[in-house]
């Protein structure tokens, strides 16, 4: 499901036609390879959005903050200190966040694979 508004809005109709690509590339013979393709393409577009929030979270104009905190003890320096903890903070979440859906994404390509080593449509001999 797309992002429907906010700062992160994604067209659903260009999100659907991602997903179905991926799909496709990956060639699913059957419902069961589907699902699991599916579900490697929802992991694919976590990952690529927490791409996209880490890039706005570096994007956040820190130069300010980083020229304030070298001064002493001012109201500017404890904003700059500040956002600079705020982006640490935000950094931190998407570090924890992305290695979790890499580390999914990684078992969901594993079992797509052994999805796609069994016998479709062959009873065992």
């Amino acid at each position: 499901m797309a992002i429907p508004r906010g700062h992160f809005a994604e067209d659903q109709g260009e999100l659907d036609f991602f997903v179905e690509a991926l799909v496709m590339a990956l060639g699913p013979r059957d419902e069961l390879e589907d699902a699991q393709a599916r579900r490697l393409a929802r992991y694919y577009v976590r990952s690529l959005r927490l791409a996209r929030i880490e890039a706005e979270a570096l994007a956040v104009d820190t130069a300010d903050s980083v020229r304030f905190s070298i001064l002493d003890g001012s109201e500017e320096e404890k904003k700059g200190q500040a956002a600079l903890s705020a982006l640490r903070m935000s950094l931190d979440w998407i570090m924890r966040v992305d290695g979790r859906t890499g580390r999914a994404l990684e078992r969901a390509v594993v079992l797509y694979a052994q999805l796609q080593h069994r016998n479709v449509g062959n009873p065992p001999a």
